[in-house]
Order: C-alpha cells, then structure tokens, then sequence
C-alpha cells in the first residue's frame, strides 16, 4: 500500500512484521503460463486468493501463454523471462539473476514455485540475493522428476536442500521425495490439488445438450478421457480395452480430449482397429464441461499421476470413473465406492471395468453420486487455496499487540 510503513527482519525460515505491515508481497514462480494441470490450479489459486493480506505477482520462465491471460484479467501482475523451452547452463544462470531482480524490484517476501526449471531457478536466485532472502516454497507436482537425467537430478535435489519448504500435492509424492531423493520428512507438506467441484457439478444438467453437439445418441454408453495425449497417460491401452469392450456392447463410444505427441498413432491404432466410427477425437479444449456432461464413463488410464486435475474435474461432474492405481490416485478414489481401480498398463482390467459399467445403468449412476460429494467434501478448491494461505502466514511472526493485514 502506498504510504504506509514498514518493516521486516529474518529470522531463519521466520520473517516478523512490525506494526503497520503491507500485505505479504507473494510472488508465484512457474515454468510455462500455457494451459496444464499446474498452470490451471495455479490461475485457481489467484482468483481466490485474498487479496487484502496477500499481494500476488506471477513470474513465467517461458513467454505468457493462455493461462498468464487469464491471470492478468484478475488485476494481478504477470512478467515472463522469456527462456527457451530447453535453456543451456548459461541462460539458467542468467535466468536466476534476472529473477533475483525481480524479486527486489518487486520486494518479494515468499515465492511459491510450480514444476522442475522454476524450483531450481528459485532456489538459485534466493542463494544469490544478499540481503532480504525471501522465503522459497517449491512444488512438486508430479511424481517423477519432470526431467530425468543425472545433471537435473542433482539440481533437483539441490533445490529441495536449500529451499524453505516442499508442498506435494499427495502422500504418494511426498513418499516419493523421501525415498528417492531423501528430502527431510518435517520439510514436506502435503497439499492435494482441488478443483472447483461447484461449477464441475453443474455439467451435469447439459448432460442431452452436450450430447447433441458432440452427435451422440441417448442409448449410447459414453466412455471418455481428458488431458495430454503422451505415452505416460497409457491410452493406447484404453483404445485396446475398448475394441474387446465393444465387441460384447456395440453402444460404445469413446471420446479422447487432448493434444500431444501422441494423436497421430492414437489415430493411426483407431483407424486400424476398424474403430474410427466409434472413436472421436476433439483436441483441446479449454472448457471441457460439455465432455464430462456427456460421459456416462470416465477412464483415467495413465502409468503414472501426482494427483490428476482432470480425474477430480470428471468425478465432480458425477462421472463413474475407471482408473489406475498409480501415485495419488488411491488417495483420491475408495475403490468401489466412488470408482473402479484398475493396475496400471493392464488393458484386460480395463476392459473388464468398461464391461461392468456398460452392463449396469445403477452401478454407473451410484459410483458418479458417490464422486462428486467425494471430491466435494476432500479436493474443492477452496480448501487448498485455504491451506496455501495458512502455509504462507505460517512464515510470519507478527510482532506488537495489534496486526493488521
């Protein structure tokens, strides 16, 4: 605030205010500002965030992408470093200077970063400020490295050592960063991801409108699935359970939404097996309510998650869901109660899940009830930007008999 006075000193991971304090100058620090599961929770997180005792700021190491848009509309401040996709040694180095700038320039007081380039950037431009360090928070999403090699390994693990706190967004990750890189227990806090359950639960009332667009008919059992189409998200398996499923049940169709290096072979496989008429693929879609509204089935087939947006999003939309039981996923689903858990990379479970679903109108009706009052009730998105805020104030003592925000 213009004017008012202030003052702050460090003491170890604590900052204290004195009487009189501004907001808590945040700054959030992420690789990409494109649309992803990270960049979306981070817009979720700003738009809800409150304003009156936080002031955040976005840094992006790559140019702004559709994401940093949407946060620019919130009134919230969005730079770029303009980094390459794949920066050399040098350009890492003079990406941490630039950053160390920014947060003077900026008074940056905790910096919460999202995914690999950004944690270590951070950490690095922290070591390299001499005087009012600001407190580094980094996130870790997934639950392999997002780069895996020898030499990010180690600045990797360098950026767990030397920032002030970890947030994984399930048990699975902080299992996981125990274990492989063995990062301190008590400096990991578990926060799992959350979506906004309200405006998902709503897709639902759209469920024939949806369907007319996307040409589908009333008796025909809808299976799809959201995201990246890479060789980590196991659809080829799901395209082969769904060839053996829907030779017993011809109402079968199957939606595929998403971009990635994989369409073309995904295709490829489709058009091969004979299942192009059964099989759509939409691209991206930024809104994609209209594909949940339509589902009668939601299949996460990956090999490996952290803890998936789009399985809360399709499971808050009241979809019975089939998934695999990798990382954070068994922390999200109760096997046969609010969905069906499959072992990773096993087409023939899938198969057998799609067939039990297709077969059973009350089973799938039960399973998606049972979904979204789940994910309301443990992943809304007003719950984790609540934890996020406690997690940043935790870094504040708040010094004199009176502090106002």
């Amino acid at each position: 605030m213009k004017g008012a006075s202030r003052s702050t000193v460090q003491h170890g991971d604590r900052i204290a205010h004195q009487r009189g304090a501004t907001r808590i100058r945040t700054g959030f620090v992420i690789t990409s500002s494109d649309f992803g599961g990270t960049e979306t929770f981070l817009y979720q997180l700003l738009s809800r965030i409150d304003r009156d005792r936080f002031q955040p700021r976005v840094l992006s190491l790559r140019p702004t992408g559709r994401v940093a848009a949407q946060i620019l509309d919130q009134g919230i401040q969005v730079d770029s470093l303009d980094m390459s996709d794949t920066p050399a040694f040098r350009e890492m180095m003079a990406g941490a200077r630039a950053l160390r700038g920014w947060f003077a320039v900026n008074k940056v007081e905790i910096v919460h970063s999202f995914l690999y380039r950004a944690n270590v950037l951070s950490v690095m431009a922290r070591k390299l400020t001499r005087r009012n360090h600001p407190v580094v928070i980094c996130g870790q999403r997934s639950l392999q490295p997002m780069i895996n090699n020898p030499a990010t390994t180690v600045a990797a693990r360098l950026a767990w050592r030397y920032c002030n706190r970890i947030v994984a967004v399930s048990e699975a990750v902080r299992d996981a960063l125990v274990r492989r890189d063995r990062v301190d227990p008590a400096k990991i806090q578990v926060i799992p991801n959350g979506v906004d359950t309200t405006r998902f639960s709503q897709a639902k009332n759209r469920r024939m409108p949806a369907r007319d667009k996307l040409g589908l008919g009333s008796s025909d059992i809808v299976v799809g699935t959201v995201g990246r189409l890479s060789p980590k998200k196991g659809l080829r398996e799901l395209l082969e359970a769904f060839r053996a499923a829907r030779i017993s049940d011809s109402r079968l169709r199957l939606i595929i939404t998403g971009e990635g290096p994989e369409r073309e072979n995904l295709e490829s496989i489709a058009t091969r097996e004979g299942l192009s008429r059964s099989v759509s693929f939409t691209g991206f879609l930024e809104d994609p309510r209209d594909i949940y509204a339509a589902l009668d089935v939601y299949v996460l087939p990956s090999l490996e998650e952290g803890s998936p947006n789009a399985l809360l999003e399709a499971m808050s939309a009241g979809c019975a869901t089939i998934a695999s039981a990798v990382g954070g996923v068994p922390e999200i689903i109760n096997h046969g109660e609010s969905g069906l858990l499959v072992p990773p990379g096993s087409a023939s479970a899938i198969t057998t899940a799609l067939t039990a679903l297709a077969g059973n109108n009350d089973l799938r009706l039960a399973l998606g009830i049972s979904a979204s009052q789940s994910t309301k009730e443990r992943f809304d998105i007003d719950q984790a930007v609540s934890k996020h805020e406690k997690l940043y104030s935790s870094f504040f003592a708040f010094e004199g008999s009176h502090f106002q925000l």
